[in-house]
């Protein structure tokens, strides 16, 4: 096995780390399942915290743990579950909104799948951006998050990104609220649930 660096030479902001690994039939295995993307404005931490098993005596099996896919996304499943949870718990004195325990299961479900896809839009640099897709700022929730003062974030920013940006069409994708551009994504994750008047709740949601 071999530690393999790649980089653009005409961007040098973003490189990956892999693991290029031979079978037993000498073939090279699939690089993405042992790829670590990093670079500037990257969240490190899950492979700081893989990589953190090796040392000079690490042996073949040592690499292919820190480096295996499988076991980022068994981490991954866990935190989500809690974190599922933890929010299900936060909102349970909110029930006269929701009406029934059901319905605060349904909206924690939305809510952390359409949080996953903006973290995905972010990482692409398509959220913020300025004159072309990608030149967006790849920390863009947790800046906006830290570096304003909000009455209540949900509500007076991400339900206005969910459903005033992300599930309307605008002209040159603009986003006057936010005074960037945000695509607009004609797929149905970021459609207000039928009945539900997601513009008057007072939510509010601290883990």
């Amino acid at each position: 096995l071999a530690l393999m660096a790649i980089y653009n030479e005409n961007d040098s902001s973003t490189w990956k780390l892999s693991l290029v690994v031979l079978d037993e039939n000498t073939k090279l295995t699939n690089s993405k399942k042992y790829t670590f993307e990093l670079g500037k404005d990257i969240p490190i931490k899950t492979a700081l915290s893989q990589l953190s098993i090796l040392n000079k005596n690490s042996k073949s099996k040592d690499y292919l743990e820190a480096f295996s896919v499988e076991k980022v996304s068994k981490v991954f499943f866990n935190e989500y579950k809690k974190l599922y949870e933890d929010i299900c718990i936060e909102l349970k004195p909110q029930i006269s909104y929701f009406d029934t325990i059901e319905n605060i299961e349904f909206f924690t479900k939305k809510l952390l799948g359409r949080l996953v896809f903006l973290y995905f839009l972010q990482k692409k640099g398509w959220l913020g951006s300025g004159q072309k897709w990608g030149d967006g700022d790849k920390k863009f929730l947790s800046s906006l998050f830290t570096n304003q003062d909000y009455d209540n974030f949900y509500s007076d920013i991400l339900q206005p990104i969910f459903f005033e940006a992300l599930n309307t069409k605008r002209k040159n994708d603009y986003f006057e609220k936010l005074k960037c551009k945000m695509p607009f994504l004609n797929g149905g994750l970021f459609e207000p649930r039928e009945n539900e008047d997601y513009y008057r709740s007072e939510i509010h949601i601290v883990i």
